[in-house]
């Protein structure tokens, strides 16, 4: 598998599966169903650190992926299982210089400022501790 890229302004506590499933129930996604994987990472420039959703596709789809992800995460299209507007930035075959990645940082903390979001699936009933 080859890593193509991540998203920034995860939240900590977001559910990965979650996302694997939101993205495997898009019509976009059921055209050309490929295998991908979501795993969190962290990303650091100059001592500063941000955690990043990381994606990794089979070598044979790297491209006709990162098209899909860059559509369905550009930063203003909410397609997320908490209905938030996440941002895909690639890394196959690119570099980012520190400045770059210091703004990516900085975007990120804009958008999340000191808040969380959990995303809890399904319906429990009251007693039931989660």
């Amino acid at each position: 598998m080859v890593r193509i890229g991540y998203l920034s302004r995860i939240r900590r506590l977001t559910l990965r599966c979650d996302f694997h499933d939101c993205i495997m129930a898009s019509p976009e996604w059921r055209e050309a169903p490929i295998h991908f994987r979501l795993y969190y990472d962290a990303m650091g420039a100059k001592s500063k650190t941000a955690h990043v959703l990381i994606i990794d596709v089979d070598r044979p789809n790297i491209e006709l992926c990162l098209q899909f992800f860059q559509r369905w995460f550009n930063g203003s299209a909410p397609n997320s299982p908490n209905n938030i507007a996440y941002m895909f930035w690639p890394l196959y075959r690119k570099t980012y210089s520190d400045e770059d990645l210091l703004r990516i940082m900085i975007d990120l903390h804009h958008h999340l400022g000191k808040d969380s979001v959990v995303a809890i699936k399904g319906l429990h009933p009251l007693e039931t501790l989660i």
